[in-house]
């Protein structure tokens, strides 16, 4: 049983290490192939889809959703918080909170790209959509944050709720 126990903790590292070293252009797949079975999901939401759309996030999804704010937070990506931000766009549908907590942690580490992505956003209903969903991380996040970037956030997202 030992053994057996050992062995699994050795998988689960090994495993755990090998997904770790997961690049940009892999995160941009995993979250193209998301929305492409989120898509498929929404055209036919009484097929078998919704079950393979939410073990694709679990099992994929969120793991590079991890990676991938360490790639934002390490190198100011703004190709890839743009491709999250269509992410989180084209899955409104979703009910997983994790993405929203992803961003605000994004926004953490790179407030003023992470900001001006959110804010430029064309259409006032996604804005606003993005705006309510980074509000409502800000109870998550408010201890991880510096306290003046946090400040800043509530007040940038309390002006644009005033514009919207």
């Amino acid at each position: 049983m030992k053994r057996y126990i050992l062995l699994l903790f050795i998988f689960y590292l090994f495993g755990f290490e090998i997904y770790s070293q997961i690049d940009k252009h892999e995160v941009i797949n995993i979250i193209t192939n998301y929305i492409e079975l989120n898509q498929e999901f929404l055209a036919d939401p009484d097929s078998d889809n919704r079950k393979e759309l939410e073990k694709y996030a679990e099992d994929k999804v969120n793991p590079a959703l991890v990676e991938m704010q360490k790639i934002i937070c390490n190198n100011h990506d703004i190709e890839l918080l743009s491709k999250f931000i269509e992410m989180l766009l084209a899955t409104k549908n979703s009910a997983d909170e994790f993405p929203y907590y992803i961003l605000g942690k994004i926004y953490c580490c790179q407030p003023e790209i992470t900001w001006n992505i959110l804010a430029s956003t064309e259409s006032k209903t996604d804005k606003k959509f993005l705006m309510g969903q980074l509000e409502f991380v800000l109870l998550y996040i408010a201890n991880e944050c510096n306290e003046k970037i946090f400040t800043k956030l509530k007040a940038n997202i309390d002006s644009l709720k005033n514009e919207l």
